[in-house]
Parts: C-alpha cells; sequence; structure tokens
C-alpha cells in the first residue's frame, strides 16, 4: 500500500490556530507587568466639575492615577479624518478628541481617568474609587434634535452639528429628469447602528525600551503600518521609534484598523513607570466605545417612463458621526455612496446629498461594508417599490434598465466608471438557479400546508479598496530562482 501524504496544505496559520497555539494581546506577558484600567463617563453630555482621585491613588498596589489635565501638555493629539474629494468643496470639519476628557464628556464611555496598579483587580478597585462631579448637558441624540434650529453645539467649531455636506451627480439635471417623469416612487429606509462584537476583546501590551526611547505595542489591528503612524500622531511620538508587533486578532471587519485613545495614554504610563503596561477592556467597555458602524437614514427617489425606464436617482443620507470623527467614517459614508449611487441601472442623471452629524453617540467608523449595503438598500429597494406601482415584475424591471456588457467601460452618472461586467448574464443565472418563474407553484402549495412564502431579489455592486481615483499598479513576480521582480505602472 502506497503511503498517503498527511501534510497539510492549507494556509499557513491554520494549523496553530486551530490547535489552540494561537498567542493574542492577552497572551503576551513581560517581567514587571503592571496593568490599567480605565474609568469612564457614565453620561452622554456633561461637564466635569471636579475630580477626586485621592482615595484611588492611595489604594493598595496604585502606582499612577492620571486625568486629563494631567496629560493636557504631554503632546497628545487627534488623528485627522480622512477627507473625501468633494466636488461641493466642503471639507470635512473635525472636532479635537482628548485622550482624557478634560472639560467635558461627550458621550457614553469616554475614557476621563486611567488607573495603573501591580495587579488588574487592584487597578479596577481603585479606579471605581474615582469620584467624579458632573454637571448635566442637552443631550442630543438623533438626527431630528442634533440638527433642531437653536441646538446646542456639541463642540464649538461645528456650530449646527453638521461636520460634512458632502454632494454629487448633477442636482438640476436629476430635478429636469422628474419633472418629465411619468412615475415616481420614494421610500425611506433605515441602516441602524451596530457595535462591532469581535471574539477578541480590545487590548494592548506596551513595552517602553529606555535606551533607543522607543515603544514596542502588541495590540489587534488591522494593518501595522498605518497602525503606527496613527499612533505617532495621537501620542506625539516619532514613528519610527514605534513598534507595532503584529500578533494574533479575534476578529476585526474594520473594528481594530485605527488605534484608540487608550494607547497612546498606555504609551505615556510605560515611559512614566519604566515598566510594561497591559490593558485588557471587558465585552461592555467594547460594545460602548469599539466605533460602532452603520447609523444611516436614507431617504430615495426613483423616476421612471410609462414604459418602465429608469431617468434618474435622487438620494438623501444622513449619517450619524457620533461624539468624535473615526478615521474613515465620513470617508465610507460619502465616497462608497457615490461610487455606487446608481448601482447597476442605466439613468440619465443621479443627485446624492450626504451629511454627517455630530451627536452624543460612540463614534463611528468603517465596519462590515462601509456605506456599500447602504448604497444598495435604497437603491433595490426604490427598484422593487417602482415594480409594484408598475405592476411588472421584479427581475423583468431590473432586467429592462440594467447596463449592458457592450457598453463597458461604462461612465456614470455619478463620474465613475465601471471597466467591466455582465450584469444581464448575472441576473439571467440567478433567475434560473432561484427557479422564479416556479415561485407561484411553491406559494400556492405553501398555501395548502398552511403556510406563507415570499421571493425576493437583489443587485449589489461594491467598490473594492481605494478606487476612488488613479491608482499605481503594482505587479509582484517570483521567478525560479527566487527572486522579486516587481513591475510598476502608472494609473
Amino acid at each position: 500500500m502506497p503511503e498517503t501524504d498527511t501534510k497539510y496544505r492549507g494556509r499557513r496559520e491554520d494549523q496553530r490556530l486551530v490547535t489552540g497555539q494561537g498567542r493574542y494581546t492577552n497572551d503576551w506577558n513581560f517581567d514587571g507587568q503592571v496593568y490599567a484600567w480605565f474609568r469612564r463617563s457614565d453620561r452622554a453630555h456633561a461637564r466635569i466639575v471636579a475630580i477626586d482621585t485621592e482615595a484611588a491613588a492611595h489604594s493598595p498596589g496604585v502606582l499612577a492615577v492620571l486625568t486629563g489635565r494631567d496629560v493636557a501638555d504631554a503632546g497628545f493629539a487627534s488623528v485627522p479624518p480622512l477627507q473625501p474629494p468633494n466636488p461641493g468643496g466642503q471639507k470635512v470639519v473635525a472636532p479635537e478628541r482628548p485622550v482624557l476628557a478634560r472639560d467635558r464628556v461627550r458621550f457614553v464611555g469616554e475614557e476621563v481617568a486611567v488607573v495603573v496598579a501591580e495587579t488588574q483587580a487592584a487597578a479596577r478597585d481603585a479606579g471605581e474609587a474615582i469620584e467624579i462631579e458632573y454637571e448635566d448637558l442637552p443631550v442630543l441624540i438623533g438626527f431630528e434634535n442634533a440638527m433642531a434650529a437653536g441646538a446646542p453645539a456639541i463642540h464649538d467649531n461645528i456650530p449646527n452639528n453638521i461636520c460634512f455636506d458632502f454632494q454629487y451627480g448633477d442636482e438640476q439635471k436629476t430635478a429636469a429628469a422628474f419633472a418629465r417623469a411619468d412615475g415616481v416612487v420614494s421610500v425611506s429606509v433605515e441602516s441602524p447602528r451596530v457595535a462591532p462584537t469581535p471574539m477578541e476583546v480590545r487590548g494592548a501590551v506596551v513595552v517602553y525600551d529606555a535606551a533607543s526611547d522607543s515603544f514596542d505595542i502588541y495590540s489587534p489591528n488591522q494593518g501595522g503600518p498605518a497602525f503606527r503612524d496613527d499612533l505617532a500622531v495621537m501620542s506625539g511620538v516619532p514613528a519610527e521609534r514605534v513598534r507595532v508587533r503584529m500578533v494574533d486578532i479575534g476578529g476585526a471587519f474594520g473594528a481594530r484598523t485605527s488605534p484608540f485613545p487608550e494607547y497612546p495614554a498606555l504609551m505615556y504610563l510605560a515611559k512614566k513607570l519604566r515598566r510594561p503596561v497591559k490593558w485588557l477592556s471587558t465585552r461592555s467597555e467594547d460594545f460602548l466605545t469599539d466605533n460602532h458602524g452603520r447609523a444611516v437614514s436614507l431617504r430615495g427617489e426613483l423616476a421612471y417612463s410609462k414604459n418602465g425606464k429608469f431617468l434618474a436617482f435622487r438620494t438623501e443620507w444622513l449619517c450619524d458621526s457620533g461624539a468624535y470623527l473615526a478615521p474613515a467614517g465620513c470617508l465610507t459614508n460619502s465616497l462608497n455612496g457615490k461610487s455606487i449611487g446608481a448601482s447597476v441601472y442605466q439613468v440619465k442623471a443621479m443627485y446624492g446629498h450626504h451629511r454627517q452629524v455630530i451627536t452624543n453617540t460612540s463614534p463611528t467608523n468603517a465596519y462590515r461594508g462601509a456605506g456599500r449595503p447602504e448604497a444598495n438598500l435604497i437603491i433595490e429597494t426604490l427598484v422593487d417599490e417602482a415594480a409594484v406601482k408598475l405592476g411588472v415584475d421584479a427581475l423583468t424591471l431590473r432586467a429592462r434598465n440594467l447596463i449592458k456588457k457592450n457598453e463597458m467601460p461604462y461612465h456614470s452618472p455619478t463620474g465613475v466608471v465601471f471597466d467591466s461586467g455582465d450584469f444581464p448574464a448575472l441576473l439571467a443565472k440567478a433567475k434560473e438557479a432561484s427557479d422564479w418563474k416556479g415561485f407561484n407553484a411553491r406559494r400556492r402549495q405553501s398555501r395548502k400546508n398552511g403556510k406563507l412564502r415570499g421571493i425576493g431579489c437583489g443587485l449589489f455592486i461594491e467598490p473594492s479598496g481605494g478606487g476612488h481615483a488613479k491608482q499605481d499598479e503594482v505587479a509582484v513576480l517570483f521567478d525560479r530562482d527566487g527572486n522579486i521582480i516587481l513591475h510598476n505602472v502608472a494609473g
């Protein structure tokens, strides 16, 4: 009998991870390690009147207690949000986000103070002994409250609580198409706020090396260089003195892209104490403070002719940014919507209007789709509504309006080029695979059995990666001698 080759040939990390040999953030420990715990706001909006840390500082095992005022001169800074190119010209207006709140708190869970102690339990016990006196301020939750006339400003530099106004397409051409349309449908949809829940809670271990005045960071992240560069901005430490160690990561989907305010505070403490500092959040903390996703309210309109040809789309987005701006939140809630604003349908005109609104809630960021599901949702809901109003089969109406293969490359009304695609063939395959024509028979049989049966369809397209402007194209080849050949072709 020939020997069977049982060598595992899957991904190189699979064997290690599925046999319990993964090494996540909490698995890293160092000699002399101490533990941090963050005291957080239990108010959505309040002025900090006073913070009494006396009891915490004298608790057993405590090595340091810091508040926002203690680190006011530490050189901390906010990472500026990514600025989407905006035809309207307005840039994102960004508020400062302190590493530890100084004069005000603006959402439940915001970092107010941090305690370091010899054990995790001692740090938590001391943190809970901190006494904070608040003066409550008006809380703005929801778009109506934040955008209401006379609503107080959550940040002084954003007087109307709208930090970004983004428009694209041709408003006048779209209005003209609606004026001559034989029919119009309008819908409103909600994409509710969600909290990320990776299997691994957030945390970090920071090790300071006094000889080189440098830091080693062990923390779950989705890209070491970008994480390092943002952390350098936040901490005021040159990037060449920040080393982000790539550890195993228990889930991310956007929630582990950028560093959070806890990390520069840990760096400050590691240098101050000359000891490694570990912090591990709880699931409850993650629920409050990991950048949330979604929180978008959309309204859309579709204008069509009497034979069911689409003339124009018009969409309006209200996007809840939360109390502070995460780096990619405004970008993904604007450019992704613009790129696929009219989806895969032929229309002569399109107009989109997005507003990013500041509220007293957790900041939102790119997470699990990052504006793409919302852009598809509003268009597909409009198409379904038009099919009902026209009395036309939903797939038939879609097929009638799809961009054809021979029209590629296709220039969309939002200024984006689709380089390839065969959407009619895709729809035809879906129709056949789902036995769309046989649905009515299946429905009748279900009724006989006392059951309800429904059917639905939706086309989905999304921009991938950057893709919003001309990019350099890079090809990496490996020759037989083990050499790497890099080709760079300007886009």
